[in-house]
């Protein structure tokens, strides 16, 4: 809490930003299941003046069925919320900002197989995020963001591993 408050006090040094992107999420299960899905996600960044920034976020997937049929079995999928945080450095080259960083990420989804929640399925995935993004600006106060997040890799016993990366695009407000 003395951090945040210390983050707050230096304020004349540092910058708020508010975002909203779209992201295009991919899991990919087992090495045989490719599973593309859609996201919103809105963030919060505190950054200093010397480029080292904060971020909270959270998103959720479309609420479309994301299904897919692999050898004899209907997967579906849905990310009922993910959230997360990261510590950033911002590098600014002209016009363009490059950022990168790392967090923690933790999402909760909801699996079926055949419509039945398989055994490997826990409803919850926490790993550490790693983050690059690049901004270009539009105005003085609006900002556009791309973004590469490797979110979730894990080898589940018996099974093989799963991995979560999202892209994505959107808009950065900047206070």
């Amino acid at each position: 809490m003395k951090y945040l408050l210390l983050l707050i006090s230096f304020n004349c040094f540092a910058d708020y930003e508010v975002g909203v992107s779209h992201l295009r999420i991919n899991q990919n299960l087992f090495g045989t299941i490719s599973f593309p899905m859609d996201a919103l996600q809105v963030d919060g960044t505190y950054w200093s003046k010397s480029g080292f920034g904060v971020r909270i976020l959270a998103a959720r997937s479309t609420e479309t069925a994301n299904s897919l049929y692999v050898e004899g079995k209907q997967y579906s999928n849905k990310i009922n919320a993910m959230y997360g945080g990261e510590f950033l450095y911002r590098q600014k080259f002209g016009l363009w900002g490059f950022e990168v960083g790392i967090g923690k990420n933790d999402y909760k989804s909801t699996w079926t197989v055949n419509g039945v929640k398989p055994s490997w399925s826990k409803g919850t995935d926490s790993d550490y995020r790693y983050h690059v993004g690049v901004t270009y600006p539009i105005n003085d106060s609006v900002s556009m963001r791309f973004s590469y997040d490797d979110i979730y890799r894990k080898d589940k016993i018996g099974y093989g591993r799963e991995e979560t990366r999202a892209y994505g695009f959107g808009f950065v407000y900047k206070f």
